[in-house]
């Protein structure tokens, strides 16, 4: 019976613990106002607002990305990290200690040329 009481006790400390993110709203595709206590299936495609416990604004957590806009962002962030392991590179060959700080890609090369790269970016 002391084990029983232990884990109701354990149980109940836990959910005390819980405390809910906020209050979801937004208006679906319908046009139709919808609130929930946790983010609305109906609505990833469109922001929802996240309001605190007396209604005010906490944060608007913005639609959820498609595979196609997620690999974009991916793509983008990848020629990021290229462009600089690209400085970095060249920082090196010059001798420049201040772009030989930016990081490179694992094994620190760039995951394309970057003599193409600096000739399809340069004006002309």
């Amino acid at each position: 019976m002391k084990v029983a009481g232990f884990i109701f006790a354990a149980t109940l400390a836990a959910c005390a613990g819980v405390k809910a993110q906020g209050i979801y709203t937004c208006i679906d595709a319908k046009g139709s106002k919808r609130t929930s206590d946790r983010p609305i299936p109906e609505c990833s495609d469109r922001e929802q607002r996240v309001l605190g416990k007396d209604g005010t604004l906490k944060r608007i957590e913005p639609p959820t990305m498609t595979p196609n806009e997620r690999a974009e962002q991916e793509a983008a962030k990848r020629k990021e990290a290229d462009e600089r392991a690209c400085a970095a590179a060249a920082g090196r060959t010059r001798g420049d200690k201040q772009a030989s700080g930016a990081s490179a890609p694992v094994g620190g090369q760039p995951s394309v040329n970057c003599a193409i790269n600096s000739k399809a970016s340069s004006p002309g």
